[in-house]
Order: structure tokens, then sequence, then C-alpha cells
């Protein structure tokens, strides 16, 4: 399903990170003493009764070697802060228009602990609209209607890692949620893009976790938007 799989799933699903790019990343960390962060989330196994999982319970493997654990945090609390951006692909066809109210509410329902940014992906490069702000309100107003231009977004990867490396490291989670067809219209549709492994690897390297929504494109047929490789 092409970029539109890598969308719904590897590049986003960051806790499957046993290989490529996360393999050089966590290879890096070892040889040089820094620490990987990984956001892990916990759920029950039967029932709905999270059980209390400690340091010691973790295990983490890097291939067949057991990598130290040296901290276990619950992210609530004091360390329940996030900054969210809302990352729209400019070359999105106008009828997102028709989903733009449920993300403001989508928005708004946010706690107050979380701070909300809003860029758009546009010729290579994120447009930062709003930057993160724990005013839901005017963050849910900084949202507009794509531009609808197929030539507004060369390949959402390239903007995706200017946001990355644009974003100042802050003490707190950070997460991008990205409304896109994911094609990328630059680089090769085949099922290996070294753009894609590029925003991978930054990902990783910053520990920003990424999710995403998909919604079509201008310029591309769905019919075409389904049938290229995936990547996995």
């Amino acid at each position: 399903m092409g970029k539109l799989h890598l969308i719904l799933g590897a590049l986003f699903a960051l806790a499957a990170l046993a290989s490529g790019p996360w393999s050089a990343v966590a290879q890096e960390a070892s040889s040089t003493g820094v620490p990987v962060h990984v956001v892990v989330t916990v759920e029950p196994r039967h029932g709905s009764n999270v059980p209390v999982i400690n340091r010691e319970d973790v295990m983490v493997y890097q291939g067949h070697d057991r990598a130290k654990v040296t901290d276990w945090i619950a992210l609530q609390g004091e360390h329940a802060g996030l900054q969210l951006f809302v990352l729209i692909d400019d070359a999105a066809s106008s009828s997102l228009g028709s989903q733009l109210e449920d993300i403001r509410q989508f928005i708004n329902a946010q706690p107050s602990t979380t701070a909300i940014g809003v860029a758009y992906m546009r010729n290579g490069t994120a447009e930062i609209l709003l930057n993160p702000t724990n005013d839901h309100t005017q963050a849910a107003k900084a949202l507009r209607l794509p531009l609808g231009d197929p030539g507004a977004s060369t390949s959402p990867y390239f903007s995706l890692v200017d946001l990355i490396k644009r974003w100042p490291e802050v003490p707190v989670r950070r997460e991008i949620l990205m409304l896109s067809d994911g094609i990328d219209r630059f680089g090769d549709s085949g099922p290996s893009n070294p753009y894609v492994d590029s925003a991978i690897e930054e990902a990783q390297r910053a520990g920003i976790i990424i999710y995403s929504i998909y919604t079509p494109g201008v310029g591309r047929p769905q019919q075409s938007q389904l049938s290229q490789p995936g990547h996995q």
C-alpha cells in the first residue's frame, strides 16, 4: 500500500524498534554511552487493571544482548507534560476541511499538561503557524484549510525532518500527529526510500513519537495511492 502503508504503520509504530535505522541509533548510543529514551504503553492482558511494573521487571534487548534499563518513569503527575505538534500536509485535498472541526475537538479535549503546536508541510519545510501552547483554544483557531496544491509538498518526509530539527529540546515528551497521504512526490516509490529512512532515524534520535491519520492528497487518483509497494 506504498507510502500509505508507511503512514499507517512502519514509520510511526516506534514500538517496533528492532531493526533498520533503530539499530544504527542504538549502536551509536551504545558506543558513546548516550542513553536511548523509549516511550512504552502498558496495557492489561486481561480486564482493565494495569499491573504495577517496576524497573527491574523491564528487559530490553539489542539483538541477543541485553541492555541496561537505567530508569522507568510513569508519565503521570509531574511527568505528564507533553508537547504535541499537529502537522498537516498542504498538498492534502480540500476534503480535509470537513474534518477540521473534529481536529479542533481533539485539540480542545487534551489535558492542560499538553502544549499543542500547529504546522503545515509545504515545499519540503514545516510552516509553523503556532508554537506549542497550553492555550488549546488558540491552537484550535490556528488550523486552516490545506492549500490543496500538489506542488506544495515534494516529500512529506522533508517537512517532517525539518520540524524535528527545528523543534527545541524540552524536558517533556514530544509527539507529532501527521495528516498526509504519505506519498513522496520527490523520491522513489519503490520499497526502499532514503528520505523515509532519514525521517525514521531523525525521529528516533530526537525521541519523538509520530502518529498519523491518512488523508487523500490532490493530483493523484485514490487507486494509485493504494497500489504502491509498501515499507516494512
